[in-house]
């Protein structure tokens, strides 16, 4: 989330609406399952779009440049940024960001262990 804000603030936008710019808006950033498979992220533009997907672990993705979507394979730890940059009327428009972050099962508790039992010795 700190790199979405530093990125936010050097692209002069609110973190919140990164996903949003002049020209060009992408599905907003979204918490899946591992068990989802597959993201579709789309882009509203009146012009193409090109697509950088930034991750720790290696994305599979494929891009649909005729519908201005992108399919990602949702990742097995870690987040995805989805990078997005339209061509309107032969103007650049501004980047635009989305995220795709894991849902992390709950931690496993494990129970606590207790002291083992004091041996009582009789004597007679």
């Amino acid at each position: 989330m700190f790199k979405l804000f530093v990125l936010s603030l050097m692209l002069n936008q609110n973190p919140v609406d990164a996903h949003k710019v002049k020209g060009l808006e992408l599905t907003p950033p979204m918490t899946v399952k591992a068990s989802d498979g597959f993201v579709i992220i789309d882009a509203k533009c009146n012009g193409t779009v090109k697509w950088l997907l930034v991750s720790d672990t290696k994305v599979k993705y494929v891009e649909y440049s005729n519908q201005n979507s992108v399919i990602v394979s949702v990742p097995t730890k870690g987040d995805v940024s989805v990078f997005a940059i339209g061509q309107v009327d032969g103007k650049m428009t501004d980047f635009a960001v989305t995220k795709i972050s894991l849902e992390l099962p709950p931690p496993k508790l494990k129970p606590a262990k207790s002291d083992p039992p004091v041996p009582y010795t009789i004597k007679w």
